[in-house]
Protein backbone atom coordinates (compact mmCIF):
# COMPACT_ATOMS: atom_id res chain seq x y z
CA UNK A 1 0.00 0.00 0.00
CA UNK A 2 2.29 2.03 1.11
CA UNK A 3 4.90 1.84 -2.08
CA UNK A 4 1.30 2.34 -4.26
CA UNK A 5 1.13 5.90 -2.62
CA UNK A 6 4.56 6.82 -3.93
CA UNK A 7 6.05 6.79 0.01
CA UNK A 8 9.37 3.99 -1.20
CA UNK A 9 12.16 3.53 0.80
CA UNK A 10 15.32 1.73 0.27
CA UNK A 11 15.29 -2.07 1.63
CA UNK A 12 18.64 -3.21 0.12
CA UNK A 13 21.39 -0.60 1.37
CA UNK A 14 22.16 1.49 4.71
CA UNK A 15 21.02 4.78 4.47
CA UNK A 16 24.23 5.68 6.30
CA UNK A 17 26.99 4.61 4.11
CA UNK A 18 25.28 3.09 1.09
CA UNK A 19 26.34 -0.64 2.19
CA UNK A 20 23.59 -3.56 1.27
CA UNK A 21 21.39 -4.51 4.25
CA UNK A 22 23.55 -7.19 6.10
CA UNK A 23 21.29 -10.35 6.61
CA UNK A 24 24.07 -10.85 10.03
CA UNK A 25 23.39 -7.52 11.63
CA UNK A 26 20.84 -5.05 13.34
CA UNK A 27 19.05 -1.80 11.72
CA UNK A 28 16.65 0.80 13.14
CA UNK A 29 14.01 2.00 10.52
CA UNK A 30 14.03 5.89 9.98
CA UNK A 31 10.61 6.37 8.41
CA UNK A 32 11.06 8.96 5.85
CA UNK A 33 14.79 7.33 4.61
CA UNK A 34 14.65 3.40 5.53
CA UNK A 35 17.27 1.38 7.59
CA UNK A 36 20.62 1.91 9.48
CA UNK A 37 22.76 -0.32 11.03
CA UNK A 38 22.79 0.19 15.29
CA UNK A 39 23.30 -2.36 17.51
CA UNK A 40 20.17 -1.01 20.08
CA UNK A 41 18.11 -1.83 17.27
CA UNK A 42 14.83 -3.79 16.45
CA UNK A 43 15.01 -5.01 12.49
CA UNK A 44 17.33 -7.97 12.00
CA UNK A 45 18.88 -7.90 8.21
CA UNK A 46 17.05 -11.40 7.56
CA UNK A 47 13.73 -9.25 8.19
CA UNK A 48 14.40 -6.75 6.21
CA UNK A 49 15.70 -8.61 2.55
CA UNK A 50 12.64 -10.49 3.47
CA UNK A 51 10.32 -7.06 3.36
CA UNK A 52 11.79 -6.59 0.02
CA UNK A 53 11.64 -9.98 -1.70
CA UNK A 54 8.05 -9.27 -0.30
CA UNK A 55 8.48 -12.98 1.92
CA UNK A 56 6.01 -11.07 4.68
CA UNK A 57 5.28 -14.51 5.95
CA UNK A 58 9.00 -14.49 7.25
CA UNK A 59 8.94 -11.48 8.72
CA UNK A 60 7.53 -10.88 12.35
CA UNK A 61 4.12 -9.66 12.76
CA UNK A 62 5.61 -6.88 15.03
CA UNK A 63 8.01 -5.12 12.90
CA UNK A 64 5.26 -5.15 10.11
CA UNK A 65 3.39 -2.99 12.46
CA UNK A 66 6.18 -1.07 13.92
CA UNK A 67 7.45 -0.36 9.83
CA UNK A 68 4.02 0.38 8.98
CA UNK A 69 2.63 2.74 11.82
CA UNK A 70 5.96 4.91 11.29
CA UNK A 71 5.67 5.12 7.26
CA UNK A 72 1.99 6.13 8.04
CA UNK A 73 2.61 8.97 10.23
CA UNK A 74 5.16 9.84 8.40
CA UNK A 75 2.95 10.13 5.66
CA UNK A 76 0.70 11.92 7.62
CA UNK A 77 2.51 14.80 8.48
CA UNK A 78 1.87 13.68 12.42
CA UNK A 79 -1.83 13.51 11.67
CA UNK A 80 -3.99 10.64 13.18
CA UNK A 81 -5.30 8.25 11.13
CA UNK A 82 -9.25 8.61 10.92
CA UNK A 83 -9.01 4.55 11.26
CA UNK A 84 -6.76 4.69 14.64
CA UNK A 85 -9.23 7.21 16.17
CA UNK A 86 -12.43 4.57 15.23
CA UNK A 87 -10.62 1.68 16.98
CA UNK A 88 -9.58 3.68 20.06
CA UNK A 89 -13.72 4.90 20.38
CA UNK A 90 -14.56 0.81 19.94
CA UNK A 91 -12.74 -0.18 22.46
CA UNK A 92 -13.76 2.09 25.08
Amino acid sequence: MLDTMGYGFDYEHDINNNEPIDIDSSYRFVSERGFRKSKNATFLGKDIINLKNRNLKDVPLKELKEITKKAITFCLDGNDLASRKIFKAMKK
